[in-house]
This record gives structure tokens, sequence and C-alpha cells, in this order.
């Protein structure tokens, strides 16, 4: 498990160089996508901070505190962590920053903040609840299974 300010630091590295920088916005789906993909294969949470539902969609606390001050666009890493992730997560993360990095702010916003999924139903308990594993474990097993 990782912190998610090294996996922030990971989708940074990854998109130097690209024509647009990442948007703090575009940092936490990324994160957040990446953290339900890898329940859904991994069994386990990819990062241990704590997920918040916010209004605009899921945050991590740790990681706006930590970039917060780069302003909307971020392109430089926190320098406390690192980047480096195994092999089998660099392929996830490969694999969620091929299929979403490219994507806006409100594409990527469709796919985090749908009304029934773990930001919808952690929402509906009110604004910065958390968005926890268990809730990210039961939508994904009912949409594979069809029962929770």
């Amino acid at each position: 498990m990782y912190d998610a300010r090294q996996i922030a630091n990971w989708f940074i590295n990854k998109s130097a160089g690209a024509l647009d920088t990442l948007t703090l916005s575009q940092l936490f789906r990324l994160i957040y996508i990446s953290h339900e993909r890898y329940i859904e294969k991994f069994g386990r949470p990819l990062v241990r901070n704590r997920i918040e539902a916010w209004w605009h969609g899921p945050v991590i606390p740790d990681v706006y505190e930590a970039f917060r001050d780069q302003g909307a666009y971020v392109d430089v890493e926190d320098p406390h962590y690192g980047s480096g992730v195994n092999k089998a997560d660099d392929e996830l993360l490969n694999d969620v920053y091929a299929e979403y990095g490219h994507l806006s702010i409100p594409k990527l916003t469709s796919v985090t903040n749908r009304r029934n999924s773990p930001w919808g139903i952690a929402l509906a308990h009110g604004a910065f609840t958390p968005i926890s594993f268990g809730i990210i474990a039961a939508f994904k097993r009912t949409a594979v299974t069809g029962r929770p």
C-alpha cells in the first residue's frame, strides 16, 4: 500500500513532457480511479490515505495539502515522497493513465461522480464523508456479480 502523494508523484512524472500539465482535480481523479481499479483487481487498497467525497468529486486531503500551493496545475513532485512502485502496480497505473490521463476534468468527473458510485453513496451522507474501502469493494462486487 502506498501513500497517495507517492502515486501523485508517479502521475506527475508520467505526465512530464505531455502537452497539457495535470490539474489538481485531474490528479485526484486519476489516483481515485487507480485506487478503485486496484481494489477491484487485487482486493486491497492502493493508497492508505483518507479519500473524501467533496461536492465536486473525490479528494484525498493529504494530496490536496501537498500540492495546492502549486495552483490549478501540478507539475512539481512532493519532495518528501518518491514515485517508484512495483512492476504490477506500475502496469496498473500505466493502464489508468493511458485510458484516462488525456481526459478533461468534465469527462473524468463523469467517470468518478456518478450518483450510485462510491462517491455518490458517501456524498449522500454529507460532504467530506470518507469513501471507504468497504464502500468501494461493495460497489465493485455489485458491479461484477449484480449482488452486494
